[in-house]
């Protein structure tokens, strides 16, 4: 990601994986369930259209990803390192975190 000055790759979790791990970082059942439900629909296409409301509200354009990202990098830094330290061992080595391991290790993050 050109924000971020790092390459990330999208691993796509089983359903079961993603919802233990949500769990396994404290979520409530119901807020897995629900971003689980969420995934799915993304799998699926079903939130792919572009809507034109932002600039019809506002009377400005939408702000890029790149933009966005860029405003939010440390954030997002912050965050991956995060699930780097967790996924690579500082919480245990489950299976079912080897998709989140994956990912901050593709990222390029280390715990």
């Amino acid at each position: 990601m050109e924000a971020l000055e790092k390459q990330i790759t999208f691993v796509d979790m089983p359903e079961a994986a993603l919802r233990s791990a949500l769990l396994s970082f404290g979520f409530p059942e119901w807020q897995a369930d629900g971003l689980v439900e969420d995934y799915a629909h993304y799998r699926r296409g079903e939130a792919s259209a572009i809507s034109p409301a932002v600039q019809d509200v506002t009377g400005l354009p939408p702000h890029t990803f790149l933009e966005f990202a860029s405003d939010y990098k440390q954030a997002f830094l912050h965050s991956m390192r995060r699930l780097a330290a967790w996924s690579c061992g500082e919480h245990g080595g489950a299976v079912e975190k080897r998709g989140f391991a994956k990912l901050a290790i593709n990222a390029g993050f280390r715990a």
